[in-house]
């Protein structure tokens, strides 16, 4: 019930922003969520609550794991502080919202609907487990406005700081190479093509190095899978597409913002990336597309605030709202992610 609660919330939160148009008080409301978040999945018992919990919890203990560069020493010299595991997860996650929010701000004129999206899904898949990725991810996501005004060191290096926490995040590059503005139908051909053609790339490297091929291996067939993987893909095509449609009741006013074209091309490549390679690898198609897909939380967020009519907004908002709620009580029926604070 603790999640369910946060999101009606947050959901709560969003509406007050959409509909009543003051600043001040979603600002205000969004440092008092974002603090609340940091300190939620900061104080709970981090050696249990999330998948990949135990094993980060372990990695604490290590001091030194075998995992990438950056996460190994932030880790390390918390770990040799003597701090408690707990003061630890409250920085790191501090360190990912605090970028999560510069990300928001910067692409979006609501502030606290994107968090509501994020929290719904990312936020538990990341945050509360792969908290790697979640670093990773807050990262690449604030290259984005940067990539767009086309600045390139800023970007790279955001980057490349991410893939210090995650190695996965390398595949932000490719944004780079996305077109900024309309495309006509041949040249969205050309493109998916080409993300193709780089999938197939990939593949050939993930081969080539030893430490991409056993991180291939782990989360291709080593990793337990759920038995119904089809429904499962399905299921996320159709989520996924759901964003994507939605355009086409604001897509006049939305396409005529040559950001909104950039932000729009960045989600359709996650989508592709992840219908690509889902099935070979549910954990590979989530987390590689994963750096795209969280496009979500702001074209969601456009398509409210450009939809002129209250009753378009209102349908958007109630749409995306149900869809998010229901993500947030799914997490609820996961045992791992039974929630636990830690015990002082």
């Amino acid at each position: 019930m603790l999640y369910l609660s946060l999101g009606f919330l947050l959901l709560i939160s969003s509406f007050i922003e959409i509909f009543i148009k003051d600043r001040g008080i979603s600002k205000t409301i969004f440092i008092v969520l974002a603090i609340f978040l940091v300190l939620f999945v900061g104080l709970r018992d981090g050696s249990v609550v999330g998948t990949d919990s135990p094993a980060y919890y372990f990695f604490y203990l290590d001091k030194f794991p075998d995992v990438e560069v950056g996460y190994k020493y932030i880790n390390a010299f918390f770990a040799s502080q003597g701090l408690k595991y707990n003061v630890f997860l409250i920085f790191i996650n501090a360190l990912a919202l605090n970028n999560l929010r510069k990300f928001i701000q910067n692409n979006s004129y609501y502030i606290i609907l994107p968090l509501f999206i994020y929290y719904s899904d990312f936020f538990f898949y990341y945050n509360f487990s792969g908290i790697r990725q979640a670093i990773a991810m807050s990262f690449t996501a604030l290259s984005i406005s940067y990539i767009f005004q086309g600045k390139k060191l800023l970007p790279i290096i955001l980057i490349v700081i991410a893939s210090t926490f995650h190695v996965t995040s390398l595949v932000a590059l490719t944004i780079f190479f996305l077109p900024k503005d309309k495309l006509s139908v041949s040249k969205y051909v050309r493109l998916i093509a080409l993300i193709s053609l780089g999938i197939l790339a990939a593949g050939y490297v993930i081969q080539a190095v030893p430490y991409l091929n056993y991180k291939f291996l782990y989360y291709s067939s080593l990793q337990e899978q759920a038995d119904d993987i089809l429904n499962n893909y399905y299921v996320g095509i159709v989520k996924r597409l759901f964003v994507l449609i939605a355009v086409l009741l604001i897509r006049k006013k939305f396409f005529s913002n040559p950001k909104n074209f950039f932000l729009y091309n960045i989600y359709l490549i996650g989508f592709i990336v992840y219908a690509a390679s889902y099935l070979i690898s549910p954990d590979f198609g989530v987390r590689f597309g994963s750096y795209f897909i969280i496009l979500d939380c702001i074209l969601i967020s456009i398509y409210i605030y450009e939809a002129s009519r209250i009753e378009n907004k209102l349908i958007l908002f109630l749409f995306f709202s149900g869809i998010a709620m229901y993500k947030i009580y799914t997490y609820t029926l996961i045992p791992s992610y039974d929630y636990q604070l830690m015990s002082f």
